[in-house]
């Protein structure tokens, strides 16, 4: 990790890994193809992150006791139903791969997987058959108070908050979540290698990097890969004086 420093001596650069790679040629095509693996899989480990939140706060809420808290428990359990499936599902447009985790999970944590999934696209997403899987209930009922008082109803719940699933959820996200971190940290330390080849190799490659350098007061909420560059750290590369000048 590079050495804490005091950012009003500049000492610090820091660059947008897309635009660093957008603009470079075939001679490149290693950097560019682990950039783009390392920025999909941060994403979908990102989204893992959010659904463990979601799911650490409903329980939280849970607990409480408060009725007033129900309807935020649900949308909290609703959020993490489907962060955790667009890790798994890859867009129409193709803007990050599928997480290829599936082929480590054990059969239990396959199974809840799937269940997770199922509850995805037949309660939020879309609408599905009732009960396919818990917990998400619709009832269609023919009320008879007495032989003058009678009304059919339908009780559409859709999906509820459910405490011992949204724990079982919980646990779930906890067993795969070394998995995920795992990939993400390899596929950051194989960008930075082709990084380190990449600079050695191609007398411009600064220039690129210029193109690609972020104003550090602009960064609020960012969420995404990013390389900080310093005269220390696991980039064992000496950055041009030039790069430091223009921070």
């Amino acid at each position: 990790m590079p050495d804490e420093v005091d950012p009003e001596e500049n000492s610090t650069l820091i660059f947008d890994v897309r635009l660093l790679v957008k603009g470079l040629g075939t001679k490149h095509r290693k950097l560019q193809k682990a950039a783009r693996k390392w920025i999909a899989y941060h994403s979908c480990s990102a989204d893992l992150a959010i659904t463990r939140d979601c799911l650490d706060d409903a329980l939280r809420w849970h607990s409480t006791g408060r009725s007033s808290l129900n309807r935020a428990k649900t949308a909290l359990f609703h959020s993490a139903i489907l962060s955790y499936a667009r890790m798994f599902d890859p867009s129409a447009t193709h803007h990050r791969a599928e997480l290829p985790i599936l082929g480590k999970l054990a059969d239990d944590q396959r199974a809840f997987h799937d269940r997770l999934i199922q509850l995805r696209h037949e309660a939020l997403a879309h609408y599905g058959k009732a009960g396919v899987t818990e917990p998400w209930y619709e009832d269609a009922l023919f009320v008879i108070a007495d032989q003058k008082n009678w009304q059919p109803m339908i009780a559409s719940r859709r999906s509820q908050f459910d405490a011992k699933f949204c724990k079982d959820f919980q646990n779930h996200v906890h067993s795969i979540e070394p998995y995920v971190e795992s990939l993400v940290e390899s596929l950051k330390n194989d960008f930075q290698d082709n990084f380190q080849s990449a600079w050695e190799a191609d007398i411009d490659f600064y220039s690129h990097m210029q193109g690609a350098q972020v104003d550090a007061r602009k960064l609020g909420g960012w969420n995404g890969p990013i390389l900080a560059g310093s005269r220390s750290g696991r980039l064992q590369v000496e950055l041009p004086d030039r790069l430091f000048k223009q921070a």
